[in-house]
């Protein structure tokens, strides 16, 4: 079916647009919210309002308090400020890299946003696209298609017209393109059945959504606003009544301890961690390392191991030498499996086969 412009528009409510679904954006109220609901910072306002209690009983100066807050508002104003940067810069970054598509609209090839397809829409594939949607192979030449995201299987599958039992499994469909793989090799043109939450790769992300967990840096620091809780306020009690049972009165007593609970409080120590945070993002934003959530600096910081199945995940399926070790460094020029490029050693080009690197080469493709 090859749609025009006008029908199409009104597909998009039947639909919906050709996108999985992404979680709503965070309000600046709930930004701050997330800051304010941090358990350090709560015990900063307790130990604010408990101060100015304390000290408007006394007649004193509530100068604490005000310090208290004002370190509350500095802290939760700087961790949305950096955290609204982050989203912005991320999302002119989806704006730039947004996929498109070649499809067959009002009678002609016209290239659109991947988003804007729907069901019974013409697209046409070639090598090196990836598949915007899931759809019903029409044509192909050579069509071979890499589907490692889906079923991981990392070598490219061979598809063709074929009719296919409506049971077949997902992994034999090689009438179908799926939303996500990519083509390795050929072109097709293929009807589209399926966009969004609609396609295979829409149901394994309905699946999987869940809330992420908190990061070690969070989870660190609400411990010790426990351990911090509990310890300054058993400390409280034992000076309350260690004081009273000296005969002191049971309100300058109270005020005592209350002045210690307000004390043992470290009010500067989330305006240190937000501000540490926020200079963590720079120098990662300086590296082109956008992080969206202050606390993933440190969760970032503290990964040792990354596990990932690159080859035909992440890559086009392509393993390419680029340089050799041995007790000198060797550069090697080259891409993909075309066998055309130069050894060099320090700029200067150099003999494969000479020395050590003969052995090495020859070992690498006996285990290849």
């Amino acid at each position: 079916m090859r749609y025009n412009s006008n029908q199409v528009k009104l597909l998009f409510p039947e639909y919906g647009r050709n996108v999985l679904v992404q979680p709503p954006k965070p309000t600046i109220w709930h930004r701050l919210l997330e800051q304010v609901s941090d358990p350090m910072v709560i015990m900063l306002i307790v130990a604010a309002v408990i101060s100015g209690i304390t000290s408007t009983i006394q007649g004193e100066s509530i100068a604490d308090v005000f310090i208290i807050m004002a370190v509350v508002v500095i802290n939760s104003v700087l961790g949305v400020y950096q955290e609204s940067k982050a989203e912005e810069a991320i999302e002119a970054l989806q704006k730039m890299t947004a996929a498109t598509s070649k499809v067959l609209r009002d009678g002609r090839k016209v290239v659109i946003p991947s988003s804007e397809l729907v069901p019974g829409d013409v697209i046409i594939l070639e090598a090196g696209d990836a598949v915007p949607a899931d759809g019903r192979i029409l044509e192909e030449t050579a069509l071979e298609v890499i589907e490692a995201s889906l079923t991981g299987e990392s070598l490219p599958v061979k598809k063709g017209g074929d009719l296919l039992p409506e049971d077949v499994a997902l992994a034999e469909k090689k009438n179908m393109v799926f939303m996500g793989t990519i083509v390795s090799y050929g072109n097709c043109r293929a009807i589209v059945t399926a966009t969004g939450l609609a396609t295979e790769l829409g149901k394994i992300s309905g699946m999987i959504r869940h809330s992420p967990a908190p990061p070690p840096l969070k989870i660190k620091l609400e411990q010790l606003a426990k351990r911090q809780a509990i310890l300054v306020f058993a400390i409280s009690i034992v000076v309350f009544i260690l004081d009273a049972s000296r005969g002191s009165p049971l309100m300058d007593s109270l005020i005592t301890a209350i002045a210690l609970a307000v004390a043992g409080v470290p009010e500067a120590l989330p305006f240190i961690v937000t501000l540490a945070l926020a200079f963590g993002t720079q120098a990662m934003a300086r590296k082109n390392a956008i992080i969206r959530r202050l606390p993933a600096v440190e969760t970032l910081g503290s990964t040792t191991v990354i596990c990932t199945d690159k080859t035909g995940t992440l890559t086009t399926g392509e393993m390419t030498l680029r340089e050799i070790q041995t007790h000198r460094k060797v550069d090697v020029e080259g891409s993909g499996y075309t066998p055309t490029g130069s050894f060099l050693e320090k700029g200067e080009k150099i003999d494969p086969l000479s020395e050590d690197l003969a052995g090495l080469l020859q070992i690498g493709a006996l285990c290849n």
